[in-house]
């Protein structure tokens, strides 16, 4: 089964971006494209899933890495232009800031964020050697 994304349902998960989703500054279209994105980066297709999600027996772990995912990816979107990571530190004289950059997409990258923080933890279970292998039964040897 697939997760269909519910995008009152993520506003309410997630109500930092309710407001700016009222205010016009996030839109259906940026939704929707964010939700395409996590779901090429996470499977969410019938034949592939490797994650499970079974809303009949109440089981939503894919669901609930999705919307985590889109909220990682949203806040990334939502950082001011130029900013390329988190801020590390900041001056107030002769202003100056730094940003952390990961240089790999790794669980650095991951840990930008507190959903991405969260996301990292719970994708742990479905990945191998650092990378998640989005089919059934994967085993690096064939």
């Amino acid at each position: 089964m697939v997760v269909v994304f519910d995008k009152e349902e993520f506003l309410a998960d997630y109500p930092q971006f309710s407001t700016l989703y009222a205010d016009g500054k996030i839109t259906d279209a940026q939704l929707d494209y964010f939700w395409q994105i996590a779901t090429t980066i996470v499977d969410n297709t019938e034949d592939g899933a490797t994650i499970p999600y079974d809303p009949d027996n109440n089981v939503f772990i894919r669901k609930v890495i999705l919307y985590l995912l889109m909220c990682h990816l949203l806040t990334m979107a939502l950082w001011p232009v130029g900013q390329s990571g988190p801020l590390t530190n900041a001056s107030e004289g002769s202003v100056s800031a730094g940003f952390q950059i990961p240089q790999v997409l790794s669980r650095a990258w991951f840990n930008q964020t507190p959903c991405g923080r969260t996301l990292a933890l719970l994708l742990a279970r479905y990945t191998v050697g650092g990378k998640y292998y989005p089919m059934h039964y994967y085993h690096p040897w064939g």
